[in-house]
């Protein structure tokens, strides 16, 4: 019977386990003791929006240990879990009872909780929860603004559980929404993924059904509301977004910079976490609301998105985080190592530290779920499962031209990409846009002991500085190394003297990963003694973001830290 038992599926075995001792009661007349089943349910089972809390209670676990816990199923009927929980934490866990409240994250799946005891130094399953689904699955959800390359529009890309009529309404007034974008529609599935562990049915999940459209004929810096979703699918809620403000040297902006910030949940996974992740979102997200009447022009991820690295659900849990902030500023990503790095990438010299940091989506999800105003990459056609989008490409708004590089794909010099950025640095106009932006994932500079990176590091100086110094680049800005640093106004390694144009660097990936290299020691790499490079202004292991603020004269720079919101760091750049 046990053998029998063994090749049912998952949940049929688990419904054996639990009824046998039933069983037994009927068939062999044994008696019931007074020791009560352990139990667990979740309550709603019925939620009427993502993000929703449910509260999971559990009761009768006899013999509670600090190591017992409860899984998170979704599917629920999957056998391996996607979170899991201590139930040490309840302040009545020793009574063998307790409540675990969450939110959930509408994933176009069900959910489950599962008790597990730890009483007889071995894991034992002891009691499912019921299913907890959403009242509309297909419900039109992760709503991210874009700029295009034309100031006069605005992207939009949500999911949704099918691709009948996606729409947007919009209009200049909040509940009159009198014009319309329709939306192009697409996904990808678990073979258009390269390698473990993103190609395993187990950690696949479909994605939805990713929609693209374009809000056109905007007037600048115009307060637009929008809805988006379909007949099909149900209607989102009514979002709001400033318009872009235009182009020009007479135009001022806002943005937030940041890189690596990854996803917090509510419950542990088999991925390391980003805690800090809810405090960087949550104090852009209160900057936002204390900005009634305007918004900053974007936000700038600087790579490492969401650290899904395989495991597809995180996704929905990360553009869930970043949805009170997306929905109402363009949010523009670079490519991260994490995004794409794989096994088979066609770039892969042997200096470079490229691995296969992306789990296997080989940049497949970062290239559905974003669209960034990116040319056409020939070279790259034949090699990507799906068509190839935000790796560099350059935008303007306000008065700053920025110019995004990939350091995960070939950017040494005659490759497609080179040629491209030196083409596009040249043809900034700069009393159009006086301030020259640069932005990829890996830093050209670090004192971080990151020494994996350096030859890396090291081609990206040759390659690229003497561009900068010939094109006139203000400042650079990275992620990558899960630190701050902000470096002087500096060409090959030496700080140039005053008044000589040189961009400054500022390593600001520090929004949310928790794995932080030291510093390098001084004098040698070993030391325990770690001292500032001669380069090196300002540096921080502390958690925060980049706020900026630019004009035609001045381009102002502030570290804020995520524990207090308070400034950390300051710099302004000035031109006459």
């Amino acid at each position: 019977r046990i053998e029998s038992m063994k090749k049912q599926p998952p949940a049929l075995a688990e419904a054996v386990l639990l009824l046998l001792p039933l069983a037994l009661i009927l068939v062999l007349g044994v008696q019931p003791t007074t020791a009560q089943t352990p139990s667990i349910s979740a309550y709603p089972s019925l939620l009427t929006k993502s993000g929703q809390n449910v509260t999971v209670t559990w009761a009768n676990l006899s013999d509670p240990t600090p190591t017992d816990w409860i899984t998170v199923h979704s599917p629920a009927n999957q056998s391996d879990y996607i979170g899991y929980v201590a139930l040490s934490p309840s302040e009545t866990w020793q009574e063998g009872q307790g409540k675990w409240t969450l939110p959930l994250v509408n994933n176009r799946n069900d959910y489950g909780f599962r008790l597990w005891s730890n009483a007889t130094g071995q894991e034992v399953l002891v009691a499912v929860s019921n299913n907890v689904t959403f009242e509309n699955p297909r419900e039109p959800l992760q709503g991210h603004l874009q700029l295009t390359a034309d100031p006069s529009e605005m992207r939009l890309l949500w999911v949704s559980g099918s691709k009948q009529g996606p729409v947007v309404h919009y209009g200049t007034r909040q509940g009159d929404l009198t014009k319309s974008a329709p939306a192009d529609s697409s996904t990808y599935s678990i073979e258009q993924l390269c390698d473990a562990p993103a190609n395993l049915t187990v950690n696949f999940r479909e994605p939805g059904w990713i929609h693209d459209a374009v809000l056109t004929g905007l007037e600048a810096n115009t307060s637009y509301y929008y809805k988006f979703g379909s007949e099909e699918d149900g209607w989102s809620e009514e979002y709001r977004f400033v318009s872009s403000p235009g182009v020009g040297a007479n135009v001022s902006i806002d943005f937030f910079v940041y890189g690596d910030m990854g996803t917090s949940f509510p419950f542990y996974i088999e991925q390391d976490q980003q805690p800090p992740a809810a405090q960087t979102t949550h104090w852009i997200r209160k900057f936002l609301k204390e900005q009634l009447d305007s918004s900053p022009s974007l936000v700038l991820h600087l790579g490492d998105i969401s650290y899904a690295r395989g495991l597809a659900f995180i996704w929905d849990w990360f553009f869930e985080e970043i949805e009170p902030v997306a929905t109402r500023v363009p949010y523009m990503v670079t490519i991260g190592n994490h995004e794409y790095d794989y096994p088979q990438q066609p770039f892969k010299p042997s200096w470079a530290d490229y691995n296969t940091d992306s789990g296997g989506e080989c940049g497949t999800p970062y290239y559905s779920r974003f669209n960034m105003p990116s040319p056409l990459y020939r070279s790259l056609l034949n090699e990507s499962r799906v068509y190839p989008r935000n790796l560099w490409y350059s935008f303007e708004i306000g008065p700053v031209h920025f110019t995004v590089l990939s350091t995960e794909t070939d950017f040494l010099p005659g490759s497609e990409q080179y040629e491209w950025i030196v083409e596009d640095l040249a043809s900034v106009d700069k009393t159009r846009t006086p301030w020259l932006a640069f932005a990829g994932h890996r830093p050209m500079y670090s004192s971080s002991q990151h020494t994996g990176d350096i030859p890396l590091d090291l081609h990206l100086q040759y390659t690229y500085e003497p561009l900068f110094k010939e094109y006139g680049v203000d400042i650079c800005f990275w992620g990558h190394v899960h630190t701050y640093e902000r470096t002087c106004p500096m060409f090959n390694e030496t700080c140039v003297p005053d008044g000589e144009p040189a961009p400054v660097h500022i390593i600001i990936g520090n929004a949310g990963n928790l794995y932080q290299t030291p510093w390098i020691g001084f004098p040698d790499v070993n030391s325990n003694y770690h001292l500032q490079p001669s380069w090196d202004m300002f540096r921080t292991e502390n958690y925060g973001f980049g706020s900026v603020s630019a004009n035609a004269t001045h381009f102002h720079f502030t570290l804020i830290g995520d524990n207090r919101g308070q400034v950390h760091d300051r710099l302004t750049l000035t031109k006459n």
